[in-house]
């Protein structure tokens, strides 16, 4: 990692690859790419000189999308979109500067809360009911 460009790549005892990181003199800059040990895409994100930047994904084992969002200077910034397993949405904001609203919803569709995010701290909850099974939220 004292190289001046590498990429660095792990892998699971079953010969599976683990993950791909690309470094610049020891700081995360370019992709990172993990893996299930079952060969399923976990998740993919970018790095300039160690900060989060660009699109952000993860995915459940299942395939299915459970994370999205766009990360500026190592801070949210723009979509937040978090999914269930089954593949509804659960929370969606759109965030500024690391300020905004989060609203979260059941696994039907119905708006159960809302959290206010200032400077990337969550600072307030607002619930409209409290879903009655717990199974209606993400693992």
């Amino acid at each position: 990692m004292g190289e001046k460009d590498s990429i660095e790549t792990e892998w699971y005892e079953t010969g599976q690859v683990k993950s791909k990181t690309s470094w610049t003199y020891g700081l995360y800059d370019g992709f990172c790419v993990d893996w299930y040990e079952n060969g399923q895409l976990k998740e993919v994100q970018n790095f300039i000189n160690n900060f989060r930047e660009g699109y952000y994904y993860s995915f459940y084992e299942n395939g299915n999308i459970e994370w999205f969002t766009e990360w500026k200077n190592d801070r949210i910034t723009g979509e937040n979109i978090y999914y269930y397993k089954s593949g509804e949405m659960f929370s969606y904001g759109n965030l500024e500067k690391g300020c905004g609203i989060l609203k979260f919803y059941t696994k039907f569709g119905e708006l159960y809360m809302e959290e206010t995010i200032k400077n990337g701290e969550h600072v307030d909850f607002y619930y409209y009911f409290h879903p009655e099974n717990e199974s209606d939220l993400p693992d």
